[in-house]
Formats: C-alpha cells, sequence, structure tokens
C-alpha cells in the first residue's frame, strides 16, 4: 500500500524507506523540534513509572490515582 506523501508537510513526518538512516534520522529530529522544542526530548529519555510508598514498600501507582 503506498501512502500519500507530500514533500515537505509539516503534518506528516519523513517517510523511513529503510535507506540512508543517517539522513532520515536528521530529518526526523528536525520534524520533532518543529512541533515543539522538547519532543525529541520525550522520545529519548526513558520512561519511569510512577510509585508510592505503602507500608514501607515502594509499589506502582494507580491509574486511578
Amino acid at each position: 500500500m503506498e501512502r500519500d506523501r507530500v514533500a515537505g508537510s509539516c503534518n506528516c513526518p519523513p517517510y523511513f524507506d529503510g535507506n540512508n538512516y543517517a539522513a532520515w534520522r536528521e530529518k526526523f529530529e528536525i520534524f520533532l523540534d518543529a512541533l515543539d522544542e522538547y519532543a525529541s526530548g520525550y522520545l529519548t529519555k526513558e520512561w519511569v513509572a510512577l510509585v508510592k510508598t505503602v507500608e514501607g514498600e515502594v509499589v506502582p501507582k494507580p491509574r486511578s490515582e
């Protein structure tokens, strides 16, 4: 299935076809920076689960809290 892509569109990230990863990566980082200056940081930082201490034991925090 071929997807429509408009060259230079700021709504669609650059398409990676399996070739020239280094160039695609640069374009993708520029795309993310255009969306939000912190967007690339959101994707590259490790996610840390929210926790709480219950009776001296650290447990994952439920979504309802």
